[in-house]
């Protein structure tokens, strides 16, 4: 085989780039309604992400290697001026490539864009935000120009107090501060069965078991308002006037163990009384008053709160996942120990029923869980449960369900997104939706940021599953018509389920497309320094 001549290979480079970037113009030609939805702002770095995204389309590694060879600039990193980059090229090439005619780029123009080094810092905001202004007023100093609020926590009551607290905490400080309302659209673990059980009061030990602290309970009479801080247990009217200071308390507990508190304070609407004794207090509980011998008066204890079950998985353990409605609970086993029916939880997220296939991975407490999906019915999943710690996993409500093998089709405009939406559009500057949304609801949302708000909403899109990849130029695009534009990606969740070698490579993508979209780098940050830094949490 001849090697072709520095000559014919300058000419073949130069006709293979010309028909390159003529279906990249072609391709600008196809999507001309879209890009005329993009705000004006963002016209020209629209059309750089199309252009990129008709670069992708097209196989160019002969191409590269042989602009290599000529000593040229490959094409490997254009993101930033696809047409800047190939003109540049193709200028390099056209007086070598002689008779060719001269390269003409029929009058379009691109010009270069200039980037900014300035990181945005997001944090999110804690709960404790709501009513600690010092929360807001150190996030602000530590760099953060992003304010994140987690629809999934709190209500809108909540929400506005922190949002108070950062304006006042911004004026003060004089740092300008975003706040962005996350839309949540996770898949979650839903509630669990609730159950009474005996409320234990124990005093405080030492290493050695020896009492260094009386245990304090408060017995509390009907329309009492809850304070913090001490046990309170509900018990029937008592003739409280009758009562003093170093009178008794005698009760059975619920281990059927006799036990005697003193009482310290009397109060029209409760009764505190220590004891250096472990005792266990339960519903129907029939307690006596004493003055030495004397029975004073009696009660029994009221209707404890109910608190909700949580269930330990292991590994080897079979758990069943159902819709929500039928509320998990812990597996229930005979008198030796065997299981009789498999542990249970419920889904938020009926839809995603029919997303999922047998032998796809299942991931619980953000990656630290694994389980296989077994076997798929219309209202029930079967899951093995394959990797665990030795001493287990608690699952609760709340918590995400992650399917890094699944191709998840589930609906995310709901009522209650529209809710939170209209807040946002009233309240804060930008909004953040998943990437599971569509460019179709991208436009519905945008119409009702313009109807509902007096300013100009920004859209943050968040990569948060390998899924999110896949639509990810398309909806990147049809964000742009909001002025306000950026994408976050989380790298923990992303990295659930993935070798570190495949993770490196998807955040690559991810950054090459907000290249090409000339987008500012959005950090979310967790661990901004100081005492009262927002927590990680499971969303």
């Amino acid at each position: 085989m001849t090697t072709p001549s520095k000559h014919e290979m300058i000419q073949q480079s130069y006709l293979e780039l010309v028909s390159v970037r003529n279906k990249i113009m072609d391709f600008e030609q196809e999507m001309a309604e879209e890009l005329s939805f993009v705000a004006a702002e963002n016209r020209v770095h629209a059309r750089n992400l199309v252009h990129y995204t008709g670069l992708k389309r097209q196989d160019i590694t002969r191409l590269q290697t042989r602009l290599l060879a000529l000593g040229l600039n490959p094409l490997d990193h254009p993101e930033s001026n696809i047409l800047g980059t190939i003109d540049a090229v193709l200028g390099a090439l056209t007086p070598s490539a002689e008779p060719l005619p001269a390269f003409n780029p029929s009058g379009v123009t691109f010009e270069a864009h200039s980037t900014t080094n300035t990181a945005i810092v997001m944090a999110t905001l804690p709960p404790e935000a709501a009513h600690n202004y010092q929360i807001s007023l150190h996030l602000l100093e530590a760099g953060m120009n992003i304010a994140r609020i987690r629809s999934s926590r709190g209500d809108q009551h909540a929400w506005e107090k922190m949002i108070h607290n950062l304006r006042r905490a911004s004026a003060d400080s004089k740092k300008k501060c975003l706040i962005m309302l996350d839309l949540d659209s996770t898949i979650r673990i839903g509630e669990f069965r609730h159950h009474n059980p005996a409320i234990k009061i124990e005093p405080e030990r030492n290493e050695k078991g020896q009492v260094v602290r009386n245990a304090v309970v408060r017995f509390v009479l009907p329309g009492h308002q809850p304070k913090p801080g001490i046990p309170e247990i509900p018990i029937e009217k008592v003739n409280y006037h009758l009562l003093k200071n170093n009178d008794s308390i005698f009760l059975r507990d619920s281990a059927e163990r006799s036990r005697r508190m003193q009482i310290t304070d009397v109060k029209k609407d409760y009764i505190e009384a220590e004891t250096d004794k472990t005792i266990y207090l339960d519903s129907g509980i029939r307690i006596m008053f004493l003055r030495k011998s004397e029975i004073i008066d009696h009660a029994n204890i009221g209707k404890l709160p109910s608190v909700e079950m949580q269930l330990t998985v292991f590994k080897g353990d079979d758990l069943i996942i159902t819709p929500s409605g039928n509320p998990g609970q812990p597996a229930i086993r005979n008198d030796k120990g065997q299981i009789l029916q498999p542990a249970g939880i419920s889904c938020t997220c009926p839809e995603f029923f029919t997303s999922v296939n047998p032998g796809e991975r299942i991931f619980f407490r953000n990656g630290k869980l694994e389980g296989m999906i077994r076997e798929v019915k219309e209202s029930e999943i079967q899951v093995k449960i394959t990797q665990s710690r030795k001493i287990g996993h608690q699952l609760c409500r709340g918590q995400h369900l992650f399917f890094p093998d699944s191709n998840l089709h589930l609906p995310v405009l709901n009522p209650s997104v529209w809710q939170n939406l209209e807040f946002a559009a009233q309240h804060t500057d930008l909004i953040g939706l998943s990437s599971s949304y569509t460019p179709g609801d991208l436009k519905l949302i945008h119409e009702l940021m313009n109807e509902k708000s007096a300013k100009k909403m920004g859209v943050i899109l968040k990569v948060e599953t390998l899924s999110d990849l896949k639509n990810l130029p398309q909806l990147m695009l049809a964000a742009m018509q909001n002025e306000l534009f950026g994408v976050v990606v989380h790298p923990q969740k992303l990295a659930i389920g993935q070798q570190t070698e495949r993770l490196v490579e998807i955040l690559a993508q991810v950054s090459d497309w907000c290249k090409a979209a000339r987008i500012p780098v959005v950090q979310n940050n967790r661990n901004l320094t100081g005492s009262m830094e927002p927590q990680p949490c499971n969303d």
